[in-house]
């Protein structure tokens, strides 16, 4: 399976102001470390990063295409998408700089295996090891707790069709009550004792998204283990000098 690659680089830090994907951890930004992943990857053809601030007028970036940030990051996701040629796109957050080449080959080869329109990965709680004391939101499906990874691969054309359905979660996200309208009530209280199946959940978004849509199981935390604050930032620099 080949896809294009889209890095949303916009985002700060929640204590700070600092645009989180052009922060510097030795001599390269977060930013620069997932165009470096990805460079290694077999299955990425173009690269193309969004959300970039307007002012920004520090060196070219290393990629195939830029889209500025218009203030809107679903608008900003779908002037990138429009710029894809593949049928199928890795969306990829630029705030977790453990990501490797062979993460990102491992979770495309899974997706590869079932025929779908939207990929999300799965992380085992399990699996999170020393990035477990990382504050992380789990959910539980059959009877596992997992944390969702900061990626998604989909095909290109159903991303785009769903774009307004994305945006009413993304604007509910922070209101229960009204996700609740989307995903139903039964399906939420399921969700909140446990007892939810990862096919039911597959189930309740291909019939939302009207496509296909499959939960990828993989046990690499580094797709999980993101940036928010600046103790993040500190915890993740201390992985990096530790692993040199």
């Amino acid at each position: 399976m080949r896809a294009d690659a889209i890095i949303l680089a916009g985002g700060k830090l929640k204590d700070s102001n600092r645009d989180k994907a052009f922060i510097k951890i030795g001599e390269q930004t977060l930013l620069d470390m997932i165009i470096a992943a990805l460079e290694g990857c077999p299955s990425i053809a173009k690269k193309i990063v969004t959300s970039v601030p307007k002012d920004y007028k520090k060196p070219p970036l290393k990629v195939d295409d830029v889209v500025y940030d218009s203030g809107d990051l679903l608008e900003n996701i779908g002037l990138a998408i429009e710029k894809v040629k593949n049928k199928n796109v890795l969306i990829v957050a630029s705030d977790i700089p453990l990501l490797t080449a062979e993460h990102i080959e491992d979770f495309i080869s899974l997706c590869s295996k079932v025929d779908a329109g939207f990929y999300y990965p799965l992380i085992p709680k399990s699996a999170m090891g020393k990035f477990g004391s990382m504050k992380r939101t789990y959910f539980k499906l059959d009877k596992t707790e997992f944390t969702g990874g900061n990626m998604l691969l989909a095909n290109k054309d159903d991303f785009l069709a769903n774009l307004a359905i994305a945006r009413k979660i993304f604007e509910f996200r922070k209101k229960p009550f009204k996700v609740v309208s989307i995903l139903g009530p039964f399906f939420l209280i399921r969700m909140a004792f446990g007892r939810l199946s990862v096919s039911a959940a597959e189930r309740k978004a291909s019939k939302i998204l009207k496509t296909t849509s499959k939960g990828i199981i993989v046990r690499h935390p580094e797709i999980g283990s993101d940036i928010d604050k600046s103790e993040d930032l500190e915890f993740i620099k201390n992985i990096i000098g530790g692993n040199k």
